[in-house]
């Protein structure tokens, strides 16, 4: 495509030239800044910058290091994949996130103490890549609605495990039964994505019996 003069004699692409390829989308709706900048609202495309760094580092590192002990990990990790394009839900990817998050419930695996399930995370390695991008954007708008209901932030002030344990796997099985009045897959893998965080910065509020015990005898989440 060549390039015509503007009026200001520089040169660049005419209005009158097509644009190939995808064009950027535009909803109609704007947001306006203190400053006076406009530009298209952000409203129902997820919060991204809401979304836990650690947590999803943990859940590449898993997968791409094939460490099946880390539980809490790998339940995220198949929760997110399970989620496919236009809403489909893998119900075997599912039924591996539940598997995990039982074994992660009952005190299995790496997080009881054996390693520390977070030193991995400051390896340098393609960790993102490996975290399913459609479970993300599904989870974006789990976060960027909990941001309207309650705040944005206020997860990260820290919630008991067990809660959080306890509604992924509500929201998985309510999915493997057919229920559709709510995004049960996206709320499954955001709760476990939850429990990472949790682990990382509260990891006092790991409420299972078995954190306790290991706590109450010196061990991981002190």
């Amino acid at each position: 495509m060549g390039l015509k003069p503007t009026p200001d004699g520089c040169r660049g692409p005419s209005k009158l030239q097509a644009i190939s390829g995808p064009r950027v989308l535009d909803s109609g709706s704007r947001e306006e800044f203190d400053t006076g900048s406009v530009r298209d609202t952000r409203a129902g495309k997820g919060r991204f910058d809401l979304l836990p760094r650690v947590a999803l580092l943990r859940v590449g590192w898993a997968f791409l290091s094939a460490e099946d002990r880390d539980h809490a990990a790998q339940a995220a990790y198949f929760a997110l994949r399970a989620i496919g394009a236009n809403n489909t839900i893998d119900p075997d990817m599912l039924g591996r996130s539940i598997d995990h998050g039982l074994r992660y419930v009952a005190g299995e695996g790496i997080s009881i103490g054996q390693t520390d399930p977070f030193a991995m995370c400051e390896k340098p390695g393609p960790f993102f890549t490996a975290v399913p991008a459609e479970g993300v954007l599904a989870v974006a708008k789990v976060f960027e609605e909990g941001a309207i209901k309650y705040a944005e932030r206020n997860w990260e002030l820290g919630q008991p495990v067990a809660r959080m344990a306890d509604s992924a796997l509500r929201h998985s099985f309510k999915t493997l039964a057919g229920w559709t009045d709510e995004p049960h897959p996206a709320q499954a893998a955001w709760n476990w994505l939850a429990i990472l965080h949790m682990e990382y910065h509260h990891p006092e509020l790991n409420d299972l019996p078995w954190a306790v015990a290991a706590r109450e005898k010196g061990g991981w989440g002190c």
